[in-house]
């Protein structure tokens, strides 16, 4: 299936072996963001209405899912049972995908900029406005600031084993945190412009998309140890090491 969000209050799904389409009705308002389930048979869709929807794609159903009080913005699965969203005002949300029931995790003053969460569900990161990215964990039950930025992040996403967690900041720095450590590290940029990023399913490799008209894929199997990466990514690069950070 490949799914779009769109401006007239619908989410459309297209069947990429037939390429029909189906439009999904029931929002009022733009759909700002989709996710996809980790077992494929269900779709979160968030909307400037103040709602997330749970769509089945099996029966056609959803649930509205209530208690953002401004516009949504982002949606992301946390496992296969819950959903965590971010509305314009700040809030962070997480929803129990099986009743529908709702928890805010944290709140973010100056509003998010990206949301993220670990295929597992233990962990919810999201980047604020005011420079702050915050990483939530679940055996915890709070929040805490993995680290703050001057020019805030715009993007973020796990690695599949929940162990790094990756962000794209404006100043196109692409930064990668060990979440048990703290212990973060950038990959180098040398002045390029880098507009987006993503994670291999495998979890093995990076690619950026950068201003200088190329893709460029980065081995992502990297050493944990901050001596040994550091070294990797010299020799990935063919230039000096980075200082520590």
């Amino acid at each position: 299936l490949v799914l779009a969000p769109s401006v007239d209050h619908t989410v459309r799904v297209w069947s990429t072996a037939t390429g029909e389409a189906r439009i999904l009705r029931g929002h009022t308002s733009w759909v700002t963001g989709i996710a996809v389930s980790p077992d494929g048979r269900r779709l979160a869709s968030a909307s400037a209405d103040r709602t997330v929807r749970l769509w089945d794609f099996e029966t056609g159903g959803s649930r509205v899912l209530e208690g953002h009080h401004d516009a949504v913005r982002h949606v992301e699965f946390a496992g296969a049972a819950r959903l965590v969203s971010s509305d314009m005002g700040g809030s962070v949300r997480e929803w129990d995908a099986a009743s529908g029931a709702g928890r805010e995790l944290g709140r973010a003053p100056t509003g998010v900029l990206a949301l993220a969460a670990s295929r597992d569900g233990e962990l919810v990161a999201w980047a604020e406005r005011g420079g702050d990215v915050q990483l939530w964990t679940r055996s915890a039950g709070t929040s805490r600031v993995l680290a703050h930025r001057e020019t805030p992040v715009e993007q973020l996403g796990f690695s599949p084993d929940g162990r790094t967690l990756v962000g794209r900041d404006r100043s196109s720095h692409v930064l990668l945190w060990d979440t048990a450590t703290d212990g973060v590290f950038a990959l180098p940029s040398y002045g390029r412009g880098i507009a987006d990023f993503a994670i291999a399913p495998s979890g093995l490799t990076i690619a950026t998309a950068d201003a200088d008209h190329a893709v460029r894929v980065w081995p992502y199997d990297l050493p944990y140890d901050p001596g040994a990466l550091r070294a990797w990514l010299a020799g990935a690069t063919g230039r000096a090491a980075p200082a520590r950070r």
